[in-house]
């Protein structure tokens, strides 16, 4: 009940920011915010998905430093280059790297109920704040809404994080870890490849070529097809570290798998009612192909990194950037 709970306040939360943002503010001011921001969600991304890997590299309670230190790395690229040409808001991204290290030291931990407080005040953040721009009571941009959004509910998680386990590698173990992290770099950002160019380079490459209305539609599509991974009721970081620490994982993943074909084939049968209800959502049907097949590939991918068969994923990516590059 616990993990179906924090899946579904994952749904909402990842669906209210990307619809209804673009809804309230308009496609054509979203869209010129994905254009002006793209990068930032592009090193978020990166950073959200090398941190995950973690989870089976590092002790949970050092995830919290490392994944901060790592946050700290991909601030600093972000920053240097920002000397060079306009990248987006430093701010906003501080502070979505910040969310998403508490985030996965939460999971690391299995403070699953915490999970649930930080979600909920994610939300009541993410309402507020528009409540209060709506009303003029103070005006705030997207990108004021989406810091405080994410700020708030950090400071809340570093509070838990500390009185709850997280801490602090001293003496050797700090030089062990931050070694380790510099030494599966380059494996960690080649496993994310394919998954970061179809959600954030992809997107940067249309900013440069599309409308700002069709960039903010496009962004909004690739949201609809995102929320496979959190319309399955487990969400995908409890999976992983159930792989990680569970001694049945060939059992686990095929249990999840034959599951998930069954599940999306009810989510297919819905959409397909909700179409006929709905026809002007009709076109939106070629998109329910692509929730199982992204789910089955993010849950093989984390069963293949929990069963150290880390070349599988790696050159999976590569082969599969390289021709979506070309393509």
């Amino acid at each position: 009940m616990v993990n179906l709970l924090i899946q579904a306040l994952t749904l909402i939360s990842g669906l209210v920011v990307n619809f209804v943002i673009p809804g309230l503010y308009g496609l054509d001011a979203y869209g010129e915010f994905i254009k002006t921001n793209v990068l930032v969600f592009l090193f978020q991304k990166l950073l959200d998905i090398i941190n995950e890997q973690l989870l089976a590299s590092v002790e949970a309670e050092y995830i919290l430093v490392t994944s901060l230190f790592m946050a700290g790395l991909i601030f600093l690229l972000f920053s240097g280059l920002s000397l060079l040409t306009d990248l987006g808001s430093p701010l906003l991204l501080s502070v979505m790297l910040l969310s998403s290290a508490c985030l996965l030291s939460l999971f690391g931990l299995r403070l699953y109920r915490w999970i649930i407080g930080y979600l909920v005040l994610f939300l009541s953040v993410f309402f507020a704040a528009l409540f209060i721009s709506h009303k003029n009571i103070w005006p705030l941009s997207i990108v004021d809404i989406l810091c405080l959004t994410n700020l708030i509910p950090c400071l809340f998680a570093l509070v838990a994080l500390f009185t709850n386990g997280a801490k602090l590698p001293l003496g050797k173990q700090l030089g062990s870890t931050l070694w380790q992290v510099i030494t599966l770099l380059p494996r960690m950002v080649s496993i994310t490849l394919f998954y970061n160019m179809f959600t954030n380079i992809l997107p940067y490459i249309l900013s440069k070529i599309l409308p700002v209305r069709e960039l903010g539609l496009f962004r909004v599509i690739v949201s609809i097809i995102q929320s496979a991974t959190s319309l399955f009721p487990i969400n995908v970081r409890a999976v992983f570290v159930s792989f990680i620490s569970g001694g049945q994982r060939q059992e686990q993943y095929r249990i999840i798998m034959s599951i998930a074909l069954f599940y999306f084939a009810l989510v297919g049968l819905f959409g397909y009612f909700v179409s006929w209800l709905f026809p002007k959502y009709s076109g939106y049907l070629a998109l329910l192909p692509c929730l199982p097949v992204l789910y089955w590939a993010v849950v093989t991918e984390r069963y293949l990194i929990a069963s150290g068969l880390h070349r599988r994923v790696i050159a999976t990516n590569v082969f599969l950037g390289g021709s979506q590059s070309f393509a």
